[in-house]
């Protein structure tokens, strides 16, 4: 499998399968989009495979561990994951637990990844703090996030812990030069429009109707921006929510469009020339009223977690908007 970036983390993890000093459990954060699972499956699968020539060797893709992997299918790892808005509470804890303590079907080992860990309810975690503190031999559990600071200390005291940053642009641009084919500006529009999150990045380029519904959002954002009117900032919020189930996606996207006017006001954004129709709206907003509206999108993103109502949370954002 083909990896953009990460080369210092998976060195990392490497060494300690040739070290034979695997933790018990790790922790992999930052953005999301950017190849955290992407490697958790390429550190599983080389522990798993059975194809390889040695520890230095990289996972054969052909052995029965390395195809089943590959497919999400194999018994002895447990993937686990949340939809928008969901969460993971004692019985999803309870069933992990179960699966951890077994008796590996066809590996040596077994492995639980669970993404997005910071949908664990308190009660989940502690569940999971229990045998966190008391792992069970030849046990791998990798724990995926965002935010470092969405999980309990307590949790991420007994993990390694893993900080991911997104690739540099060169690494998506080779990348993608080598497994697409795009024409004209669509590779420089894709990375702009995904802010050079390689996972976004594919999925704009495989799907590039996606691609065209995100430019024009942005547009529509800008659009409304520029208004400021009572109907305007409405629109706005019921865009947040008309595209999306989960409204965090697009005030994601909102701020992107504000970082870019803040590029813009200090002269900084000089090659991202799809957001140049940017330029008649920076004058409108002062850098404080930006830094104001980014505080207080930060802080409906945590309402709208906490299950308050989403219309009124991102309606309140908007009419309080200078």
């Amino acid at each position: 499998m083909e990896i953009i970036g990460h080369q210092k983390n998976i060195d990392f993890l490497n060494k300690s399968l040739i070290n034979e000093k695997i933790a018990h459990a790790y922790l992999f954060y930052g953005p999301e989009k950017i190849g955290k699972t992407k490697v958790a499956e390429y550190f599983i699968t080389k522990l798993f495979c059975s194809g390889k020539k040695d520890l230095n060797s990289e996972p054969c893709g052909r052995c029965d561990h390395c195809r089943q992997i590959s497919k999400h299918i194999h018994p002895d790892i447990f993937w686990l994951s949340t939809e928008p808005g969901e969460t993971i509470g004692v019985e999803q804890g309870r069933i992990i637990k179960e699966f951890i303590f077994s008796t590996p079907f066809s590996a040596t080992h077994k492995a639980v990844i669970i993404e997005k860990a910071d949908c664990l309810t308190l009660a989940a975690a502690n569940s999971l703090l229990k045998f966190l503190e008391e792992p069970p031999l030849d046990s791998v559990i990798i724990l995926i996030n965002r935010d470092f600071n969405h999980l309990p200390p307590t949790i991420r005291s007994r993990c390694q812990i893993l900080r991911f940053t997104a690739p540099f642009k060169k690494e998506i641009e080779n990348f993608f030069k080598n497994n697409f084919s795009l024409k004209g500006n669509q590779l420089e529009e894709i990375l702009d429009l995904s802010h050079n999150l390689p996972g976004l990045a594919i999925e704009f380029a495989k799907n590039l109707e996606k691609l065209e519904q995100k430019r024009k959002m942005i547009e529509e954002i800008i659009f409304l921006l520029a208004k400021k009117d009572l109907e305007s900032k409405l629109k706005l919020a019921s865009l947040m929510l008309e595209i999306e189930t989960n409204p965090e996606k697009n005030l994601d996207c909102l701020l992107i469009v504000l970082r870019e006017l803040i590029l813009f006001k200090n002269g900084l954004n000089f090659q991202r020339k799809t957001f140049n129709f940017l330029e008649k709206t920076k004058e409108i907003y002062s850098l404080i009223d930006l830094e104001n509206f980014i505080n207080q999108i930060f802080k409906t993103k945590v309402l709208i977690r906490a299950n308050v109502n989403k219309k009124m949370a991102l309606e309140n954002l908007f009419i309080n908007l200078n």
